[in-house]
């Protein structure tokens, strides 16, 4: 019997020895990092006529709201736990002036979280939605949004602190108007 006791205990051994460099080594590995689209095929699309719809405009993709919102009035600790906050939520396509102010968030077959909601009303940024199963057209956007410069022009004191993130020495009116006949930069 011990004649067959030794050798499975040397191959157990071996095994567990094996298993045991395997995990290991898996530790020390960093993880493999590939890159994916930024946008789905549906999602590049909405972009594309969105970007037609609204010559003059910025749209931005996956913006989260801690970029266009921000806290006031509250301690260094609140503002601070309430950035991380607004970190985490992030909006499909945000439409912007030519002056880089926000004037709606989009969200593409999504509805936003209550926390997310509750950050857009405050901040008086109004969040549409809209289905990829039935999309606007390029007039109902541009409508849309129209209809919502008229409004965001009625309360310009929501939109004052967009302002002051501008550089020194670059007042917002510098800015460049979007779509002038100059092409997106390509990698």
């Amino acid at each position: 019997m011990s004649e067959f006791l030794l050798p499975a205990v040397i191959a157990v051994g071996a095994i567990l020895a094996v298993v045991a460099l395997v995990v290991v080594f898996r530790r020390g590995r960093k993880p493999r990092l590939i890159g994916r689209p930024l946008l789905s095929p549906v999602q590049a699309s909405f972009y594309h006529t969105l970007r037609e719809a609204l010559p003059g405009h910025a749209v931005l993709i996956n913006v989260p709201l801690s970029g266009f919102i921000e806290p006031a009035g509250l301690s260094a600790r609140r503002s601070e736990k309430q950035l991380r906050e607004l970190d985490q939520q992030v909006s499909d396509f945000l439409i912007c002036d030519h002056q880089m102010r926000p004037l709606a968030c989009i969200g593409l077959d999504s509805e936003p979280d209550k926390a997310t909601r509750t950050s857009l009303q405050a901040a008086k940024i109004p969040f549409l939605g809209w289905r990829s199963s039935a999309l606007p057209t390029r007039q109902e956007i541009a409508d849309t949004i129209g209809a919502l410069r008229t409004t965001v022009a009625a309360a310009p004191a929501a939109r004052e602190p967009v302002a002051e993130r501008v550089e020194p020495g670059l007042g917002v009116d510098d800015l460049p108007d979007f779509d002038e006949g100059r092409r997106e930069p390509r990698l």
